[in-house]
């Protein structure tokens, strides 16, 4: 018999750190915390480029309750193997014993034809579920995402954010551009590339055109949170990526577990 108790309590209290990071990004978008100011171009009439001013930065308090949800999915991982090790007459103070994310996992054998069987180093992902029968071994080393299945790819993000936010420095979040607008009636609106919202910085260049009376109308800007990829290209989003992303495919991690090794 297994006892998941402690992996649904981590799952759990992941999944109440979403929420409440959630609401309070709701409560800080709800601020308008980004202002749009334009300035005519000299040498365009009828130009004005836009720029950004961030009038309510980042709450410091977000980027902590996320590093907490991180964490405690991070963790969860953990607790399911060491259940699974239990599980197996394993002994509480055995050490080393982790869920692996990994690119090396190793099992026992030789490598060359004539050597002995080797045992994987502590660094191997073998190593960390020596403890687990063999068959809930190879059940985790199946999820590694070298195999490139589903969502296995986001266990590296998890991997390289709970690190950042153990060891480093807590999560960097910005505001990011989650999607443009089309332009009203008699103007155009070209975007500078790449879309970021920094303070201070030139967001686009709106037209009007030669015949536009009306009132001087400006594209909205729909925000996001975003932080940056574990390769440092590219950003993910802060609420997409945990909860659309991490929550389903570790639930699901879990769930699999539980049916396989009851």
């Amino acid at each position: 018999m297994t006892d998941y108790t402690s992996v649904d309590a981590k799952f759990d209290r992941a999944v109440e750190h979403l929420e409440c990071f959630e609401r309070e990004v709701d409560i800080w978008l709800k601020t308008n915390p980004l202002v749009m100011i334009p300035k005519p171009k000299p040498d365009g009439p009828g130009e004005e480029d836009l720029y950004f001013h961030v009038k309510n930065p980042i709450p410091p308090r977000l980027p902590v309750l996320l590093g907490d949800c991180i964490h405690n999915f991070r963790c969860a991982l953990d607790h399911l193997v060491m259940a699974l090790a239990l599980a197996n007459r394993a002994g509480l103070g055995v050490r080393t014993v982790a869920f692996p994310i990994c690119s090396e996992f190793r099992t026992y054998h030789g490598y060359e034809e004539g050597k002995p069987p080797s045992q994987p180093k502590r660094w191997h992902g073998a190593c960390k579920v020596r403890t687990l029968r063999p068959p809930a071994q190879a059940f985790i080393e199946g999820l590694q995402p070298y195999h490139r299945r589903g969502n296995s790819w986001s266990l590296v993000e998890l991997q390289e954010l709970d690190n950042r936010d153990k060891h480093k420095v807590i999560l960097a979040l910005n505001p990011e551009a989650v999607a443009t607008f089309v332009p009203a009636p008699g103007t155009t609106v070209t975007y500078i590339d790449p879309l970021r919202l920094k303070d201070g910085a030139r967001f686009a260049t709106i037209t009007f055109g030669p015949n536009y009376s009306g009132v001087k109308m400006y594209p909205p800007v729909p925000i996001g949170i975003g932080m940056e990829h574990s390769n440092g290209v590219g950003w993910l989003d802060a609420i997409g990526f945990p909860k659309g992303v991490l929550m389903p495919h570790i639930g699901g991690i879990i769930a699999e577990a539980k049916s396989l090794f009851p």
